[in-house]
């Protein structure tokens, strides 16, 4: 057997591994009071939080359509907003990197050149990354014990900042990372208002994270800021690690570290899991809608030409 075959197995054998230590030790070390804490859960909090949620990734694949348009991405709004939950959909199965892969090659079917493609996804992870880091940094002062990730955070949104704002270091940097990459800039209308929209998201996300908090029966001071940090650092760290299927483990292991600070571990454990979860149930729901919406549009362009 090759080594990169080798390779491939146990990385995906080590994924398994850190994902089932993940979600079963804190599990199991605070059991009693986790399972306490889930009976307790408030439903209409719970129910603010999950169509937070939806919405976030209806806002996220409509900031994908305005990206690609300008490379050729033919699709409509509501056919863009059916595809990009498609392709949120592939990262649980192997990993976050399939969805990249998956956003590039949905591109190419539908209009737009392979060199663009690749620096369109690439692209519009980064924006979706920098905005996160960026959103950490400017409220992480609110959240206990993270100076030091903090100044981690803000060094990196620098040196990601001067290849984002600056494409042709961003392009050099592919070529440097693999030589034989073909990449062609597609102009981005204005970065602000790119950065800005992304940001959108974090909010919407950070703020079905509160409403899991309180749901939870928690009030922490300044909580909307907090849970809109909180949530986007882990959501970062978890998409970094790019072999974990949609940073499955790993996210939940970041929010209780910084939620802990805070509230009780067991109450920290209970908002993680709680959050996966509506994470989980939003993609797809946000996944049926689209389909709903494409599928009833569909029917209508078919019913007027059969007039």
């Amino acid at each position: 057997m090759p080594v990169t075959h080798l390779v491939k197995r146990a990385l995906r054998i080590l994924m398994g591994v850190i994902v089932a230590a993940s979600i079963c030790v804190p599990l199991f070390s605070y059991w009693t009071d986790v399972r306490a804490a889930f009976v307790h859960l408030k439903f209409g909090h719970l129910s603010v939080a999950f169509i937070s949620m939806v919405a976030s990734f209806l806002w996220l694949a409509w900031c994908w359509h305005r990206l690609a348009k300008p490379g050729g991405f033919q699709p409509g709004m509501r056919q863009a907003l059916f595809l990009y939950s498609q392709t949120a959909l592939i990262r649980y199965i192997p990993g976050n990197i399939f969805g990249l892969a998956a956003k590039a090659l949905m591109m190419r079917r539908w209009g737009v050149r392979p060199q663009q493609a690749m620096y369109l996804m690439v692209y519009e992870s980064g924006v979706l990354l920098w905005s996160g880091m960026i959103t950490f940094f400017l409220v992480s002062f609110l959240i206990p014990e993270t100076a030091l990730l903090r100044w981690l955070i803000g060094i990196l949104c620098f040196v990601a900042a001067l290849f984002l704002f600056y494409p042709m270091r961003f392009v050099q940097l592919l070529y440097w990372i693999k030589p034989s990459l073909s990449v062609q800039i597609v102009p981005d209308q204005s970065r602000v208002t790119t950065v800005l929209t992304y940001l959108g998201y974090w909010a919407l996300t950070g703020l079905s994270f509160a409403y899991g908090i309180t749901a939870a029966g928690e009030s922490i001071p300044h909580h909307l800021l907090q849970s809109i940090g909180i949530f986007a650092v882990s959501w970062v760290i978890g998409f970094l690690v790019l072999i974990t299927p949609s940073g499955v483990g790993i996210r939940e292991w970041c929010m209780v570290l910084l939620l802990q600070q805070s509230i009780p571990i067991a109450i920290a454990i209970t908002i993680a899991f709680v959050a996966r979860i509506i994470f989980i149930f939003s993609e797809l729901v946000a996944y049926g809608l689209t389909y709903l919406i494409v599928f009833i549009s569909s029917s209508d362009v078919r019913a007027h030409d059969n007039i």
